[in-house]
């Protein structure tokens, strides 16, 4: 259960097209699906309607595990969003499937973040908004 508030206001699900249903559909049910070619099965995120690889217009998806190690990060302090609390860390994240993806990180303020650092999934229920894949750090050595 995650104790640290992500957000003020609730946040609303951005409007959406048949090309990104899959994505959202995927959040509520608490899946953190990637986009992956039905021709080559190259991975890719964010998701497109061309795969950059092979040109194939096919694809289907795959449920991330979740794990990674963490690539990258900030940490945001002027709002640049009204609705988010700040301090407030995005992080790009490598999955163990071989992609990357960007999420909000906990802590909020950054701290004991590393580079290189095992992550994990969690899902951060913004009660009558939709739900948000978060990353935390495993405590695990790289």
């Amino acid at each position: 259960m995650i104790t640290e508030s992500l957000h003020g206001p609730r946040r609303v699900r951005p409007a959406t097209t048949d090309d990104a249903s899959f994505w959202w559909d995927g959040l509520e049910r608490r899946e953190l699906r990637i986009q992956r070619c039905g021709a080559c099965a190259r991975l890719r995120h964010p998701f497109q309607v061309r795969c950059p690889g092979c040109g194939d217009l096919g694809w289907d998806w795959l449920v991330a595990s979740g794990s990674g190690s963490l690539h990258s990060f900030v940490v945001y302090h002027e709002p640049i969003l009204s609705e988010t609390l700040y301090p407030y860390t995005v992080g790009l994240v490598d999955l163990a499937e071989g992609t990357r993806v960007i999420a909000p990180m906990l802590p909020n303020d950054g701290s004991g973040l590393e580079v290189g650092a095992p992550v994990r999934l969690v899902w951060y229920d913004d009660h009558d908004g939709p739900v948000w894949p978060v990353f935390v750090p495993t405590g695990g050595a790289r």
